[in-house]
């Protein structure tokens, strides 16, 4: 462990340090922040205790957890509780669960897909006998049955995914009868006829969608979501129409929850209507293997119009090594980058000037 920090960063742009931990292990405290208030001082000697008794390899935030030091209780309820991440293979796999007992749940799931425009007019949750449910098989059923056979209580839930993307959740009714619960699409054919279709049957996109569903639902809330590669199986419309959504819409309207993504997608960069310029940051790796963040606010791109539904750039650092000359001439040096425009030219592999519709 080389260096360790804790900083609170609020809607006043200012950093109020928590804790500051050195390679050897010496700790630095605000001891003059909320989170400390009314540590009396042999508390405050525990603390400068166990910061120098941390083990390299360990963090101090849960060497303080493991010795139980309630004083950063309101520290490890954020990291649990508020903090959320999501990953590009995240699935709700209980979903179908929660909209079966949450009227609220559903119809705000209804409302996304249909601001979203995936001409889905409804959803709708299967309630299927364990034994006339053909698409298991008979051993994977067994399993089944021996797990619930385990539970202590009458009710159970449980959870199965098969290879080809769709989950089954499995429940004991009432009568400790073993129900599936499966959640389908209802659309229209051109006759008007309601068509069923299984959530494995969408598209990547659509089914991307309705795994960020859930976490729409709570950013109402005072939530802070990380989630990493947004654009996953996402097409960049449909991001932009993602936080168009989260930050304009009437349902987000009281939201006190914060949205934090990583892409890779440069198109997103035309979303900078939506977002101010020190919401958007990027992340560099140098030769080393560490990573550096600079702010889109602390580059010099005054006057530059990025109409990147015009032009593909295939590097975030062209923000640092081009110049603008003029209004329609662009000087660049940025190895395969490549420029699509009304009047765009093959760039040389050092450097070069394209002419065009002002970038």
């Amino acid at each position: 462990m080389h260096e360790e920090w804790l900083f609170e960063f609020g809607l006043n742009k200012i950093e109020i340090a928590i804790f500051q931990r050195k390679e050897d292990n010496h700790i630095e405290f605000n001891f003059e922040h909320d989170v400390f208030s009314n540590i009396p001082e042999d508390e405050k000697q525990r603390l400068r205790y166990e910061a120098k008794s941390t083990r390299d390899n360990l963090l101090f935030l849960t060497n303080c957890k493991e010795r139980n030091i309630s004083y950063l209780e309101t520290i490890y309820e954020w990291f649990n509780d508020i903090l959320n991440i999501i990953f590009p293979k995240t699935e709700l796999q209980s979903l179908p669960l929660f909209m079966k007992s949450n009227e609220e749940i559903e119809k705000f799931f209804i409302g996304i897909l249909e601001w979203f425009d995936f001409r889905i007019k409804n959803i709708r949750i299967e309630e299927i006998d364990l034994e006339d449910f053909d698409e298991i098989p008979k051993q994977l059923k067994e399993i089944i049955r021996e797990s619930f056979l385990n539970e202590q209580e009458k009710k159970g839930v449980g959870i199965v995914s098969d290879r080809q993307g769709s989950n089954y959740v499995f429940k004991k009714d009432e009568d400790g009868i073993l129900k599936v619960l499966r959640l389908t699409t209802i659309r229209s054919d051109r006759d008007g006829q309601e068509v069923s279709f299984e959530i494995s049957e969408e598209s990547d996109g659509t089914r991307r969608v309705i795994d960020l569903i859930p976490m729409l639902m709570v950013l109402r809330k005072e939530k802070v979501f990380i989630v990493d590669e947004i654009e996953s199986s996402l097409h960049p419309l449909l991001v932009r129409g993602l936080f168009d959504l989260v930050l304009n819409n009437e349902m987000f309207g009281s939201s006190q929850g914060q949205l934090i993504a990583s892409t890779h997608e440069v198109h997103l960069l035309d979303i900078k209507h939506l977002l101010r310029k020190d919401e958007i940051w990027f992340i560099e790796k140098d030769g080393y293997g560490q990573s550096h963040a600079y702010s889109l606010a602390d580059t010099n791109v005054e006057g530059l119009d990025l109409r990147i539904s015009e032009w593909t750039i295939r590097s975030h650092s062209l923000y640092q090594k081009c110049q603008r000359i003029g209004m329609e001439r662009l000087i660049c040096q940025e190895r395969e980058t490549q420029i699509i425009g009304k009047e765009a030219e093959t760039l040389p592999t050092n450097a070069g000037t394209a002419t065009g519709d002002s970038f």
